[in-house]
């Protein structure tokens, strides 16, 4: 794990100093791909047929991790920084009127007590989220902010998801671009008027009918296969359109469908993507609502 971690950490170091553009990005994407490395082979190390390893020895990097976490946290409070969120290996600080000296300070404290090297992002402005079903209760890896270079960290939210259309993520994603520009609060809440204008510019564009299905399409990796829906669910009513064109759909296999007519009550509320020809663009518009709400929102308030 040494190699990677060092090559990982080099690649770190190359897109923090370099100006050309293109091979920054190819910097990124080699970190990220050192990153599922590290990433499955945690996971190979629970894995209860794995040829080396065992379950003790993943429940003990989890424990390790929340220690060393717990500790980091410790250390901050004592320096009088406020602990905004901490998950697995990240902890979010803040300090009124502190300079980034004053963050590295502090980081290289904390590498110094724990033995663990630390990263330092600086952030210009970042939003944690609340729970959908409960907004008094945090959730933990559902947020969004820009660092300061105008780069976007987002986790948990619509753009991110796989089963989001390419239509909801394009239109959230503009919106977003917009506010990585502002650095402080006060100035995207001066710039709400304009994400509500992409929103009703995206909007109006569901009205044309014009738009192709596999934009508007949902994903869903379904659990039950051809036939075995007991239920009127959404995917159970193209799982059987599909049936019906002689398809089979085995548990574990993704499903693409769009929203034809929500108004119905049974059948047809949605088609397969590959035979969709007419969407509910009244639907759609209700949806793409929402999507832009959850960023919104919290400026608003």
């Amino acid at each position: 794990m040494d190699l990677l971690l060092d090559k990982r950490k080099k690649y770190t170091e190359l897109i923090e100093t370099t100006k050309n553009k293109t091979q920054s990005e190819i910097y990124s994407q080699r970190k990220a791909a050192l990153k599922w490395i590290l990433v499955t082979s945690f996971g190979y190390l629970g894995f209860n047929n794995a040829k080396f390893g065992r379950i003790d020895a993943h429940m003990a990097v989890c424990a390790f991790a929340r220690q060393l976490l717990l500790h980091a946290m410790k250390i901050a409070e004592e320096k009088n920084f406020t602990v905004l969120h901490g998950i697995v290996d990240s902890l979010w600080i803040h300090k009124k009127n502190s300079t980034v000296a004053d963050y590295e300070e502090l980081r290289d404290t904390i590498a110094s007590k724990t033995g663990f090297e630390l990263s330092l992002d600086v952030y210009k402005w970042i939003v944690f989220l609340p729970s959908k079903s409960n907004s008094n209760l945090p959730v933990a890896n559902r947020y969004f902010g820009a660092n300061k270079n105008g780069n976007l960290k987002l986790r948990g939210i619509e753009t991110r998801r796989r089963d989001t259309p390419k239509f909801f993520k394009q239109c959230q994603k503009d919106i977003l671009n917009l506010f990585a520009k502002c650095n402080t609060i006060s100035e995207i809440k001066d710039s709400i008027s304009e994400a509500k204008n992409i929103q009703k510019q995206y909007e109006g564009h569901l009205f044309t009918n014009k738009l192709l299905p596999e934009d508007l399409a949902f994903t869903n990796r379904v659990t039950r296969g051809t036939g075995q829906h007991k239920g009127r669910t959404i995917q159970a009513d193209a799982l059987n359109q599909l049936k019906w064109e002689g398809r089979t759909v085995e548990p574990g296999q993704k499903i693409r469908y769009v929203i034809r007519d929500y108004s119905r009550k049974i059948s047809h509320r949605v088609e397969p993507m590959e035979f969709a020809k007419k969407y509910d663009a009244k639907k759609y518009s209700e949806l793409l609502e929402e999507c832009c709400k959850s960023i919104l929102e919290p400026f608003e308030n």
